[in-house]
């Protein structure tokens, strides 16, 4: 079940315009980090693996640099010209100055004849119980050969697809719970913005929780009209970032190519481009009557990492469902093995 696709790597000695390039046109999220002679795999490259970078170690790093080069204070314009400077320069800078917090792990690739997917998902993906915060779940998965170079990357979407291709009968009857009855339509972290917030401050918000989305609401009704990502970001190129200084909800309707509409069908939200994304359903959500195969058809069918859950009557927002969290409602059907 491994994925054969060609494996993205980011040399040390790439500037984070480069990096960030790579990572754009590979349309991944992180990919590792390495130092070492590049060639082909056939050729037998060799390369000392040092960790995952990822979109999100970016954005962190810049986030730090911005906060004071461009204070909330200033005008809008005042603040796009500096950020536009600060982004031009950070992006000259090599991708190895960056603080990097790993996000992946690695496995050997004879290792994979004995590993069964559900300890990969426990050992490798979960990493234990999740009650114990002090250990991260991991995202991705490198193999890798006798010569220490990846091959291959395993992804919790890569998982999720998978099981999702199955199908119900095969996963068994908890496929068939709600969200509710999971528990999951409660008690689940969703961070949230308001739209008029400059991106850079939502941006700063979203680092600042370590999670890789936050939700963007209407200031005046709470309804969500959108979830900002660090997808959003992949293909933001440095010289670009003086548009952060925009308000969130503006910032995303033009990456997103969304214009208003002055018919909108949603007169009571605040802000125009609050009310044009809302109009054009760029957030994906479910409701807590939602069976756990249907959150899981819904995260393969539009290839996004989490799927919000709503009270449907007041539009409220209850919670947010990510591969994680459908991974581990998998596993919790299962007797846990023995380490």
């Amino acid at each position: 079940m491994i994925p054969q696709t060609e494996v993205v790597v980011i040399e040390t000695t790439s500037s984070v315009s480069d990096a960030m390039l790579r990572l754009a046109d590979a349309r991944v999220l992180s990919a590792p980090l390495v130092m070492g002679v590049l060639q082909s795999v056939n050729d037998g490259r060799r390369y000392q693996v040092l960790a995952f970078i990822s979109v999100r170690d970016v954005l962190r790093s810049f986030v730090d640099r911005a906060r004071e080069a461009a204070p909330l204070r200033w005008p809008m314009l005042h603040r796009m010209a500096a950020l536009s400077a600060l982004g031009a320069a950070f992006g000259q800078e090599q991708i190895i100055s960056l603080h990097v917090v790993d996000d992946g792990d690695m496995l050997y690739s004879n290792a994979t004849r004995t590993t069964t997917l559900m300890e990969l998902v426990r050992t490798g993906f979960l990493r234990g119980p999740r009650q114990h915060p002090a250990v991260q779940p991991r995202h991705r998965i490198g193999v890798f050969n006798s010569s220490g170079c990846i091959t291959d990357i395993i992804s919790q979407s890569d998982i999720v697809a998978w099981l999702h291709e199955l199908g119900p009968k095969a996963l068994g009857p908890i496929t068939r719970a709600t969200v509710a009855d999971l528990g999951l339509s409660s008690g689940q972290r969703v961070v949230t913005v308001p739209a008029t917030m400059p991106t850079d401050q939502a941006l700063s918000v979203l680092v600042a929780h370590n999670v890789s989305a936050v939700a963007v609401l209407d200031a005046a009704t709470g309804f969500l009209v959108a979830a900002l990502s660090e997808a959003d970001f992949r293909g933001c190129r440095p010289h670009d970032f003086g548009s952060l200084a925009l308000p969130v909800a503006e910032w995303m309707a033009h990456t997103k190519g969304v214009s208003i509409v002055h018919d909108s069908i949603q007169h009571t939200l605040a802000d125009p481009w609050a009310r044009a994304l809302f109009d054009a359903r760029v957030a994906i959500s479910l409701s807590a009557s939602a069976t756990l195969f249907q959150v899981m058809e819904t995260l393969v069918l539009h290839r996004i990492h989490r799927v919000f859950i709503l009270d449907t009557a007041p539009n409220a927002l209850l919670s947010v469902i990510s591969h994680t969290d459908v991974l581990t409602a998998l596993l919790h059907q299962h007797k846990p093995e023995t380490p």
